[in-house]
């Protein structure tokens, strides 16, 4: 079921295809960071979501990558 709603957040037609070669999913952001060794994960550009999308986004992640993530948010600073 979180798998579903994950999937019916992109309704149009149009912008399903952009997402499939420019928008990474959140188990295609924790594979990528896993495998190229980062050590903090910034996402940005985050729209709103409930509590439980957001859950869902970092069970994905955390399925491959086990550094620190930050959900980033507007004039936030973080040390690199």
């Amino acid at each position: 079921m979180v798998q579903a709603l994950a999937e019916a957040e992109i309704t149009n037609p149009a912008y399903e295809r952009l997402a499939k070669y420019v928008i990474a999913s959140s188990r295609e952001a924790g594979k990528i960071a896993e495998s190229n060794k980062v050590k903090k994960l910034v996402l940005t550009h985050i729209k709103p979501k409930s509590p439980t999308m957001m859950r869902s986004l970092m069970e994905d992640i955390r399925r491959d990558y086990k550094g620190k993530v930050y959900v980033g948010e507007d004039l936030m600073v973080i040390d690199i």
